[in-house]
């Protein structure tokens, strides 16, 4: 699927929940998510491809499969945690969406945190 025609469901999605809304707030928290999922079903190809390039990148340059996997993670729960947060924010609950942040930002922390001690260990032998 191309960005046009993402772009055309988002802005087809925002224009059905402004106008449940008036009748149905509600309804339209169920039409947010929906559309969300919508999107985020849409762009999955996208991921795939640059997974793909990522392999062939790893693949050539011989860099340790250990190194890309945590990557992928660390993108994978920023995205998470963004689409997350910002659902909560969009329905006004910006202390729940702080929190969906910091459990995000630990989760990254504790996936990156063998990267960060394997950096650690070359800079001290270096010493």
């Amino acid at each position: 699927m191309n960005i046009l025609s993402i772009i055309s469901i988002a802005l087809i999605s925002v224009i059905i929940i402004n106008l449940v809304s008036k009748y149905n707030p509600d309804f339209s928290i169920i039409a947010t998510v929906v559309a969300g999922i919508i999107l985020l079903v849409s762009i999955v190809g996208y991921f795939t491809d640059i997974v793909d390039k990522f392999e062939q990148i790893v693949s050539v340059t011989g860099i340790n499969d250990d190194i890309f996997s945590v990557v992928l993670k660390v993108v994978g729960l920023s995205y998470i945690t963004q689409f997350s947060a910002d659902i909560c924010k969009d329905f006004g609950v910006n202390s729940i969406a702080q929190k969906v942040e910091l459990a995000g930002k630990i989760a990254i922390f504790t996936v990156a945190l063998p990267i960060v001690s394997g950096m650690i260990s070359i800079v001290m032998d270096l010493l």
